[in-house]
């Protein structure tokens, strides 16, 4: 494609944020989300109270008790595309796997300091 400056350059591509990888998912759950920040803000209010714990066992009791649900009815077709795309080269890995390579990936890019 010619640019106005009369150079060429690659076309842009957009794709959907919600079509990453599973790994790329988890990627950005613990550097772009929030998730740590917000979580050592509550370690610091409530030291002595297992606050962090409390939280992550609230997490997975909200997801189980609404989000679960809701992601799961039949007028929400979003997951179901998203495993249809990936599925089969999600399970080429194992899930301790992936999450070790998310990981990894975060300590030699510098993004984590393990």
């Amino acid at each position: 494609m010619m640019g106005a400056s009369g150079k060429e350059f690659n076309s842009l591509e957009c794709t959907s944020p919600r079509d990453n990888s599973l790994m790329q998912s988890l990627k950005y759950l613990v550097t772009n989300s929030g998730l740590y920040i917000t979580l050592e803000k509550i370690q610091r209010l409530y030291p002595q109270q297992q606050a962090v714990e409390k939280v992550l066992e609230w997490l997975q009791e909200m997801f189980e008790k609404y989000c679960q649900e809701k992601v799961s009815r039949v007028e929400n077709h979003e997951v179901d595309k998203w495993l249809m795309k990936h599925r089969e080269t999600t399970h080429k890995q194992t899930l301790d796997n992936i999450l070790k390579a998310v990981e990894m990936e975060m300590i030699y890019s510098g993004e984590w300091r393990g």
